[in-house]
């Protein structure tokens, strides 16, 4: 596999792992909007959404902000990926 083939692959796999995670943190929105007092003082833990396979942070913010993100068609909510 040459190194252009390698790169396109890890550049996949990053997008793909972006997906998976913003696709996990939507959900974590919609459970935790039930249980929350307040969707701008309420903070949740989410998921880094880097796309680093290596990555497992996570990120204390409020539902208000994640959905905000959202809205301003934020790429990912997280460090960006090398």
């Amino acid at each position: 596999m040459s190194t252009d083939e390698r790169g396109d692959r890890r550049k996949h796999q990053i997008v793909r792992n972006e997906a998976l995670f913003r696709e996990v943190n939507e959900r974590v929105v919609e459970v935790a909007a039930n249980y929350v007092v307040t969707e701008t003082e309420s903070a949740v833990d989410f998921t880094c959404e880097c796309g680093r396979t290596e990555c497992s942070e996570t990120m204390l913010m409020t539902i208000a902000r994640v959905r905000g993100d959202s809205r301003t068609r934020d790429p990912f909510r997280g460090r960006p990926a090398a």
